[in-house]
């Protein structure tokens, strides 16, 4: 019995340690990914959506990618709110520095 006991944790031990692969690829080719987040409240009179480009460099650091604007934001977009399932309800946002406005 002991046996396989014996047997049977080598054997674990043995697919466990073969079979576990940590190398994981985060960087990959790159290409532009908007990042849209905001919070419509109908009953606040302003709204702020933000659209953001994901990034990521294998040879520079993300704090030295944040500092540089061409690497956060796109230089000519046009943002549309549209009612969903309503194409007649559809408003351009206007772009703002969100510094300006104390944020």
């Amino acid at each position: 019995m002991n046996i396989r006991v014996l047997l049977f944790v080598g054997l674990i031990s043995a697919l466990g340690l073969t079979s576990c692969d940590n190398e994981i690829d985060l960087v990959s080719e790159w290409k532009s990914i908007p990042v849209v987040y905001g919070l419509i409240d109908n009953q606040d009179t302003a709204h702020y959506i933000r659209v953001e480009k994901a990034f990521l460099d294998p040879n520079t650091s993300g704090t030295e990618l944040a500092r540089i604007p061409d690497s956060l934001y796109y230089d000519n977009i046009q943002v549309q709110i549209e009612r969903s399932g309503s194409s007649e309800n559809t408003y351009t946002l206007n772009r703002v520095d969100g510094n300006k406005e104390g944020y």
